[in-house]
């Protein structure tokens, strides 16, 4: 007689060591580690409605993880649902689990009015559902010694969550960021860990001529097994004066012996890239660190009004519409209707490349006609960069 699968469902508290288990056997093979305690903000014991498991005899064969996030994007308010820590037991695997798990996601996503889908992976399970690694950003790749010594007047000093105030304000004052209570930003500090290594945030200062403070906030990946035999130090999120990041960098891989950097950055960041040029270190494109979902077209456009009104105007933003056609799984095409005129986007991949941009397609570039032309003003859409919020 088979073994009753029973789900999806939401984990009860005893399960969850069972869960955390599960995550540990599928993701921390190769290192020691253990995801519970990296990752509480999913699987917090007064969290559990962001894990969905299937189960046999009450424990856990297969689970998803996903938290909803508000952002802001460019001042306009979008919500984005992270989803990551998917896996199955081995005795369970190519039973569907995973995909059945994920569809579930998709939807209680929608319905908690999220617009996209950030996944931090890239498999054929995602891309059957129309999940590609597109977007645009970009990446500095300078050697700690190009970033210079910051000398007696630059101070670097690891935040702790009792005093996270001012870093929280700065963070939140960034043209894009994730909405986070003092609480939640506390928390992420006191983890430890970022992005899948052990991690850490800083506060920089330099006082220029006593009037006053220059101030800067970075989030880090420490160093952790070694990549291509170099210990890198990753900037996944920072604040403030950019040129202080970078000096603040350079004290810290140097305390942290690192021999390479690389900081993430979105391509709408000036202040950044001219900081990086005035060094020599000019920008590398890269698309998202995972996959990203389109799951909702007409809201996300909604959602982005501000921005769209910004770039093309307030009127023929309001004369534009907006239809998609979409499978069980995909959205397959996006057509934009301007003044009789129409666009029409086919292709998943293609549809998020035309959205946010791309490292290799071009889905707009060879369209013509007026409503072309408006649409490549529009787009592309900014994305998020997980930073801390990586699952």
């Amino acid at each position: 007689m088979g073994q009753k699968i029973t789900g999806p469902n939401t984990p009860s508290p005893h399960q969850l060591a069972d869960v955390v288990a599960l995550a540990n056997r599928a993701f921390r093979t190769t290192r020691a580690g253990d995801m519970g305690s990296e990752y509480p903000l999913l699987f917090g014991i007064e969290r559990l409605q962001r894990l969905r498991i299937f189960q046999v005899d009450g424990w856990a064969v297969a689970m998803v993880g996903m938290i909803l996030n508000d952002t802001v994007l460019l001042g306009c308010d979008v919500r984005v649902a992270c989803v990551g820590s998917v896996c199955t037991d081995r005795a369970h695997r190519a039973s569907g689990l995973a995909g059945r798990l994920m569809d579930d996601a998709v939807q209680r996503a929608r319905a908690a009015g999220a617009s996209i889908m950030l996944i931090s992976g890239d498999r054929s399970l995602y891309a059957r559902r129309g999940a590609f690694a597109e977007g645009r950003f970009h990446q500095y790749n300078p050697h700690p010694a190009a970033l210079g010594r910051g000398g007696p007047e630059v101070q670097v000093k690891q935040i702790d969550p009792p005093s996270c105030a001012l870093a929280l304000r700065m963070s939140q004052a960034e043209p894009i960021h994730f909405r986070r209570t003092r609480t939640e930003y506390a928390a992420q500090i006191a983890f430890g860990f970022t992005q899948d290594r052990p991690g850490a945030t800083y506060e920089a200062r330099r006082e220029p001529d006593g009037h006053g403070a220059d101030i800067a906030v970075l989030s880090v990946s420490c160093p952790g097994p070694p990549v291509d035999d170099e210990r890198i130090v990753r900037v996944v999120e920072l604040a403030g004066d950019r040129s202080l990041v970078l000096r603040a960098t350079s004290l810290i891989a140097d305390e942290l012996g690192a021999d390479a950097v690389e900081i993430d950055a979105y391509v709408t960041d000036g202040a950044l890239g001219d900081a990086c040029v005035a060094i020599g270190v000019g920008p590398k494109l890269v698309g998202f660190r995972g996959t990203v979902k389109l799951l909702d077209p007409g809201r996300l456009w909604r959602n982005f009004a501000p921005l769209l009104c910004e770039r093309i105007g307030g009127e023929t933003y309001r004369r534009i519409a907006v239809r998609s056609e979409a499978d069980d799984l995909k959205i397959n095409t996006l057509t934009f209707g301007l003044d009789g005129e129409s666009v029409a986007v086919e292709g998943a991949r293609e549809v998020l490349a035309a959205m946010f941009g791309s490292l290799r397609l071009d889905p707009l570039g060879v369209a013509a006609g007026r409503a072309a032309d408006v649409l490549r003003r529009a787009l592309p859409l900014p994305l998020p960069l997980y930073g801390m919020n990586y699952v």
